[in-house]
């Protein structure tokens, strides 16, 4: 009697008992590698890809709290991984933002007026007066203060001031524009695990466990993503016909209608509770989130101005 082949994984070595390895999942593929076997790869993986990123896309504008819902479930197979969606959708609005991005405004005066960028809000602009030796408008009473005017830090703004008063304000312009285009992409990733801890905060009697919550923000500001990528999108079209710089005021207004409900929704069927602690507690997160999205904008704007 003829003893069958026992079969091994050609990717880790394990027994074969079918047609997938039951230890790493790889199929089982002769080893000789035809033109057929190349195509159905790239047709399988482009495929699948393409179907997870509908599955998950459609849901994540329509259906709020749904991929959330259905990965704290364990049904995670058929969709994009929440990590992933984010990193696809912040790539998608980043792009898209630093095409739109706006130029610094020179004034009719003796200054540049930092002003027109989506990563600045109006209350991070700073203006550079160029005849003040004060550049940056950094104003010490230092008498008051007590503090000595040869201290360690007002040295240190007289060399800011100096090597920003050597500058021209072409080249001051693109540093930020440069400082910022590659910072503000970091500083949204790294906030991701902050704003997770003021969900917890809020939500603690939910007993959920800190990575749930980080992953209720993850999709979350994905979705985020994907509104302020529409509306971007909307301006560079707007450009592209030539109509200039549209008026945005009906967007913000979609931004308002749109964001808010879905969230109070996400939030109720993740959270389950009743619609007047999750209207209070949305409130809360929100100005917490935005308080601590004002810092960091203005550590990076700090940043951007020391590291000329």
């Amino acid at each position: 009697m003829k003893i069958p082949e026992v079969k091994s994984c050609l990717n880790c070595g394990a027994e074969l008992n079918g047609k997938f390895c039951s230890a790493c999942g790889q199929e089982d593929y002769p080893k000789n590698i035809s033109v057929k076997m190349l195509f159905s790869d790239f047709v399988d993986d482009y495929f699948t890809l393409d179907s997870k990123l509908f599955k998950s896309f459609l849901p994540l504008l329509f259906k709020p709290g749904f991929l959330t819902l259905e990965y704290f479930k364990g049904k995670r197979d058929g969709y994009v991984k929440p990590f992933r969606i984010y990193i696809i959708t912040s790539l998608i609005f980043f792009f898209m933002a630093f095409l739109n991005q706006g130029d610094y405004v020179v004034g009719d005066g003796d200054g540049v007026e930092v002003a027109d960028t989506p990563e600045l809000s109006d209350s991070l602009q700073t203006e550079i007066d160029f005849d003040n030796e004060d550049v940056i408008a950094f104003n010490f009473d230092t008498d008051s203060l007590g503090v000595d005017s040869t201290s360690i830090f007002e040295m240190f703004i007289e060399e800011r001031t100096n090597r920003l008063s050597e500058l021209s304000e072409e080249e001051i312009n693109q540093h930020m524009t440069n400082f910022f285009r590659s910072n503000i992409p970091r500083a949204s990733f790294f906030l991701l695990p902050v704003f997770a801890f003021i969900l917890k905060m809020f939500f603690w009697r939910q007993r959920k466990f800190y990575l749930e919550h980080l992953v209720t923000s993850l999709h979350f500001q994905s979705f985020l993503y994907i509104i302020l990528a529409i509306v971007t999108l909307v301006s560079i079209a707007g450009k592209g016909i030539g109509t200039g710089e549209i008026d945005l005021d009906w967007l913000q207004l979609v931004l308002i209608v749109v964001i808010i409900p879905y969230g109070i929704i996400s939030m109720k069927k993740i959270y389950e509770q009743g619609y007047g602690k999750i209207i209070l507690k949305m409130t809360g997160v929100t100005l917490l989130s935005l308080t601590v999205l004002v810092i960091a904008l203005s550590l990076v704007l700090i940043l951007a101005l020391v590291s000329v």
